[in-house]
């Protein structure tokens, strides 16, 4: 029962920390391109 709960959850989570690493690559490369454009 544990098993499947977790199975459940998991493309949630996936989905949830695909989500998360984007935004903070988009981030880092926004703050990466700004940093270069103002030197």
């Amino acid at each position: 029962m544990a098993i499947k709960s977790v199975f459940s959850y998991f493309p949630l989570i996936i989905i949830i920390y695909y989500l998360f690493f984007i935004n903070f690559n988009f981030h880092i490369l926004f703050c990466y391109c700004s940093i270069n454009s103002k030197t």
